[in-house]
């Protein structure tokens, strides 16, 4: 049976720096995709729980890998990012914008959307294709037959439909109320069953 899904945005501006200092670091907006670069051989760059070198170190990236950058401190040497089951902050320097792989229309891809009680997962990796999951059931596997983004310039939002699916895709905090994780993404998706809907709650992140 198809489901409701909805996920309530928050605020689309969370840890956004000037213009100047996004610019300057080779990012357009955030949340983005960024490589571990500029590093010695052989060396990792440190993960620290504030944004500070004297912050407790959560762990060490190898150069190469990527991770997903929620925005910049305030002055732009420290990026908030995604981090195993939280967050965490890394030395702005040593890491290098990378592209994010998106539709022909624009729409985010390999993004993965969970939610909590019941838990559930919504992924869009393709345009053709999202994949939505309760624990503990079959998944569904639904066709898309429509991207775009949102005509109202300045509007971080990206919608997706198919026969069965439509929905809403944002750039937007979020939180999945369970853990001390920050998200970047939230997303608004209807899944339709004849007369039949239900609606879930829940975050985003970039892969």
């Amino acid at each position: 049976m198809f489901r409701v899904l909805k996920l309530f945005a928050l605020s689309v501006g969370f840890l956004m720096p000037a213009i100047r200092d996004v610019q300057a670091e080779g990012f357009s907006f955030f949340p983005a995709m960024a490589q571990v670069a500029n590093i010695a051989s052989g060396d990792t760059l440190n993960v620290r729980a504030e944004a500070s070198g004297s912050s407790a170190d959560l762990g060490d990236l190898a150069s190469g890998e990527q991770i997903e950058v929620l925005g910049l401190n305030a002055d732009g040497r420290w990026a908030h990012i995604i981090w195993q089951e939280g967050n965490g902050w890394v030395a702005t320097r040593y890491l290098a914008p990378a592209s994010r792989p998106a539709s022909d229309s624009g729409l985010p891809l390999n993004l993965t959307c969970i939610g909590n009680e019941p838990f559930w997962s919504l992924k869009l990796d393709n345009s053709t294709q999202a994949d939505f999951e309760i624990a503990g059931e079959m998944p569904d596997h639904l066709s898309l037959e429509w991207s775009g983004t949102s005509r109202n310039v300045g509007l971080a939002a990206y919608g997706f439909s198919g026969p069965a699916v439509s929905g809403v895709l944002r750039r937007a905090e979020c939180s999945d109320g369970m853990s001390d994780r920050t998200y970047g993404w939230s997303v608004d998706v209807v899944l339709r069953d004849g007369p039949m809907s239900q609606l879930y709650s829940g975050c985003c992140v970039g892969r």
